[in-house]
């Protein structure tokens, strides 16, 4: 058993340009070997975490988790959470039984369908759970609504095995065996309304993830696997592979922004993407040093505008085990001054001078605050000036920058010091 420090590691960085302010907090939870987030939504991240791998929310913090393995199950995932209902499975009676919880172990309802010899719930919108059962030896797709007696099979017909990964509650998405390949593919809460996603070319699809409009997965392309996107239909597939993996996958997606992972040099990264290649992020760069050469993965992400929250794992290079991983992506904008911090002059009026930043390209205004007067606008964006006005003695200024949606940045400050002639 390793001893656990409760560590967060802050960087700025400057990606394609833009400034990037990143948070990376370690949720492994005292007394765990081993544990991974699968999904994150608002304030709560979903997974698990091991002695005997036990499912589990977090509210940020390590000291936050929270063990809702059930009485009796011999070990438990949660794969999905909307916040106030959580979704995934747990090993009870010799097999694994789709469940869903509402924030505590003893809240735990089995889905297990009649008939099935293991069940996994993957997806839940708080109404629908969406996942898979292993009904007469082969994966059947479906959906619950809220009780095991509720699972409709949405197994496509020709399928010799299906998978349901996501749902909007009107949307479903997954993959289908037929003709020997595995196809990404989309329901509309009915076996027939199954539509295939396959990728032309590909040797094997699957979706992972879907919002009402953009599914997100992977198709196996010339042998390897490239993350990718679709919007409905399998002529819409947008390859993300980056440039320089072997291998991608995505297993999250907003709309706007995709997760997932990509193969670099043997090990897998944790990465986002913005619906391009060119777009990858690599997570993996900010990881601290003691995580840099073993594996991570993002499962989860999610955004309120203000920021962008992305859930997985790291290795940890000297155990060798995994351990919850939340990376955190300000969007508000990044403000700075030029020069010195502490000026002094006999001027009556200096220019000031600065740049500032936006990572989503919403930059609106910087503007300038001279001692108690209140803020004007600079000339310019990115790069700005202001003629601040001095009274005698010491002159605190203050910048900050301001995008289009009204997120404002941290303060710059410098201190001018006006001296009598």
């Amino acid at each position: 058993m390793k001893a656990f420090i409760a560590v967060t590691f802050a960087f700025l960085a400057a990606i394609a340009a833009r400034a990037e302010t990143w948070t990376v907090i370690n949720l492994n939870p005292a007394g765990a070997d081993e544990s991974s987030l699968y999904a994150i939504t608002g304030a709560q991240q979903a997974g698990f975490a091991t002695g005997s791998s036990h499912a589990g929310i977090w509210a940020g913090t390590a000291a936050s988790f929270v063990d809702l393995n059930p009485a009796g199950a011999v070990a438990s995932y949660i794969y999905a959470t909307t916040g106030a209902q959580q979704a995934g499975r747990a090993f009870t009676g010799g097999s694994n039984h789709a469940g869903i919880w509402a924030g505590s172990a003893a809240s735990f309802i089995d889905l297990h369908p009649a008939g099935a010899t293991d069940s996994y719930a993957n997806a839940t919108t708080g109404a629908q759970q969406a996942g898979y059962a292993i009904i007469g030896g082969n994966p059947h797709a479906g959906i619950w609504a809220g009780s095991a007696a509720s699972f409709t099979d949405l197994h496509p017909a020709g399928a010799t095995a299906s998978y349901a990964n996501a749902t909007t509650g009107a949307l479903q998405a997954g993959a289908a065996t037929i003709g020997g390949i595995d196809r990404a593919g989309i329901w509309a809460g009915t076996a027939a309304s199954f539509i295939d996603l396959h990728p032309a070319g590909a040797t094997a699809s699957y979706a992972t993830a879907t919002t009402a409009t953009q599914q997100a997965g992977a198709a196996t392309i010339g042998g390897n696997s490239h993350a990718g996107i679709w919007t409905g239909t399998a002529a819409s597939f947008i390859d993300l592979h980056p440039a320089g993996a072997s291998s991608s996958a995505l297993n999250a997606t907003t709309g706007t922004r995709q997760a997932g992972s990509a193969v670099f040099g043997g090990v897998y990264h944790a990465g986002i993407w913005a619906g391009s290649s060119a777009s990858f992020i690599d997570l993996h760069a900010f990881l601290p040093t003691g995580y840099k050469t073993g594996n991570s993965e993002a499962f989860g992400i999610w955004s309120d505008g203000a920021a962008t929250y992305v859930g997985g794992y790291a290795v940890n290079s000297a155990t060798g085990e995994s351990e919850a991983i939340l990376w955190k992506l300000d969007h508000a904008p990044t403000v700075r001054i030029s020069g010195k911090k502490k000026i002094t002059t006999t001027k009556a009026k200096l220019a000031i001078k600065g740049t500032a930043a936006d990572i989503d390209d919403n930059l609106a205004k910087v503007e300038v605050q001279v001692g108690k007067a209140k803020y004007k606008m600079a000339k310019g964006t990115t790069t700005w000036k202001f003629t601040a006005h001095l009274k005698p003695g010491k002159n605190k200024i203050l910048a900050r920058a301001v995008d289009t949606t009204g997120l404002t940045s941290a303060s710059a400050k410098i201190i001018v010091i006006r001296a009598t002639p």
